[in-house]
């Protein structure tokens, strides 16, 4: 199965962001395809397709991950575009706040999966939210991210890490497989998530 390990905003942000920072871009034409906010995360770890023994070896290391790490309060901030310079194909918002902390849990989380022997993306982690993507033809310009350059959200806390996995198709949509609380010092951790179509 094709797994990421990501953080999800919390349910009460969701829709102040998406009419804050949606709004700001819908309807123009050089907008990308935006995606719905159901499916809004912050991938700390694309792990690609990883069979069931695998997995069974990796959510107690990641588990142990989430057992060490404290909450994290976040806060969506300015925008950009992947690649920076040439056509985008990519529309994020940036992250501030506990940005250390959580560049600190990324790596744990890729170290875990290194050790159980998955091959992870080791290019650098930039933290941010996709908020859409452009195909070719569609006419892309960085002067969408204009209106959100000067963009600051209200924090919000990250209390949890969730293992997704990840249905492609004409409608992508990720799937919770295990949930842990970010909870340093505590031993409650590794609970398996209710799967759900998100």
């Amino acid at each position: 199965m094709r797994l990421f390990v990501a953080v999800i905003l919390p349910a009460g942000e969701v829709q102040r962001y998406q009419q804050e920072l949606l709004a700001a871009v819908a309807g123009r034409d050089d907008a990308p395809r935006l995606i719905p906010p159901e499916r809004w995360h912050i991938t700390l770890a694309f792990l690609g397709e990883v069979d069931d023994a695998r997995r069974s070896r990796l959510e107690p290391r990641i588990a142990a991950v989430a057992a060490g790490s404290p909450p994290l309060t976040l806060r969506l901030a300015t925008a950009g575009t992947f690649p920076a310079r040439s056509t985008p194909r990519v529309l994020w918002a940036g992250v501030d706040g506990d940005v250390g902390a959580l560049l600190t849990l990324a790596a744990a989380v890729q170290s875990a999966a290194a050790a159980t022997r998955i091959r992870v993306d080791r290019r650098r982690f930039t933290p941010h939210l996709t908020l859409g993507r452009w195909r070719a033809g569609d006419g892309a310009s960085r002067g969408v991210v204009d209106p959100l350059s000067g963009y600051t959200g209200a924090p919000f806390e990250i209390r949890t890490m969730t293992l997704f996995r990840s249905h492609l198709g004409p409608k992508p949509w990720y799937e919770p497989v295990a949930r842990w609380r970010l909870d340093a010092g505590s031993s409650q951790s590794g609970a398996s998530a209710r799967s759900a179509r998100w």
